[in-house]
């Protein structure tokens, strides 16, 4: 799922998953899309701020007391072939796993596990940032909310980067 919300001057591009609401015991674990803001030999421009974000929240099966997990999926601001993507103010990408909580304890915890976050140029391609670029890939496990009876789930971190280039050394480096 990719949705694109364009406000006067600012951008979000969502690929977030929450099943938080959901009361399928099959739909508990969230893996989120991927969210791409890109430009490949053209020049895009976004006069205000982007959200980038590609964020997961686990669910809760009531009947068990589990809390499912949540998997952060990609986010990304990318120039490649001599394309530029140009950020007026400020830039927010994030790729956030959080496991499953609610308001009473569940007994087994939800997995948080990042995905990944970048704001990269390849190939000659060119980002530009004016204000603050802020990046967050973390996995948040299930909250202990109101009680110690939770078993703790992981909690592991993603991949947060600002680069240039590619990992294949034939690609060549760009500008951030």
């Amino acid at each position: 799922r990719l949705l694109l919300v364009h406000n006067p001057n600012d951008v979000w591009v969502d690929a977030n998953r929450n099943s938080s609401f959901s009361s399928d015991p099959l739909d508990m674990n969230a893996v989120a899309g991927e969210a791409l803001l890109y430009a490949d030999g053209g020049a895009l421009t976004v006069t205000g701020s982007a959200l980038v974000t590609a964020d997961a929240t686990g669910g809760i099966d009531f009947e068990t007391s589990t809390a499912g997990s949540g998997e952060g999926g990609t986010a990304l601001i990318f120039a490649t072939g001599n394309g530029t993507v140009d950020i007026g103010q400020n830039a927010d990408v994030t790729a956030i796993g959080h496991g499953g909580f609610s308001e009473g304890d569940p007994a087994t915890g939800g997995a948080g596990m990042g995905g990944f976050a970048r704001i990269f140029a390849q190939n000659d391609g060119a980002v530009t940032v004016a204000g603050n670029a802020t990046l967050d890939a973390s996995g948040m496990s299930t909250s202990l909310l109101g009680g110690g009876n939770t078993v703790v789930a992981a909690a592991t971190g993603g991949e947060a980067t600002i680069s240039t280039g590619d990992f294949d050394p034939a690609v060549g480096g760009g500008t951030v």
